[in-house]
């Protein structure tokens, strides 16, 4: 599983993803530690639809084919309400 630190996932989300300094600061809040091969599509879904980057998640846990996906997307909306994100 490759995963990038809280900085390194806001710094992408800044130049990448074009979110603003804040957007990408909070997003990687809630975003770190969910596996880099779910990042890009995930936050091009959030970016496109304007819808926050966890409720996305939860909704991709929820209707998507991938059990590994849907495993790890659970796995981390846990880990998620645990921190408080």
């Amino acid at each position: 599983m490759a995963v990038m630190k809280r900085g390194a996932l806001a710094a992408w989300l800044r130049t990448e993803k074009r979110l603003s300094k804040a957007d990408a600061e909070k997003w990687a809040a809630q975003l770190q530690g969910l596996d880099q091969k779910f990042l890009s599509p995930l936050v091009d879904i959030a970016v496109d639809s304007g819808t926050p980057p966890l409720h996305v998640l939860a909704v991709l846990a929820e209707k998507h084919r991938d059990q590994a996906f849907v495993k790890a997307a659970k796995s981390h909306l846990a880990q998620a309400a645990k921190r408080g994100s």
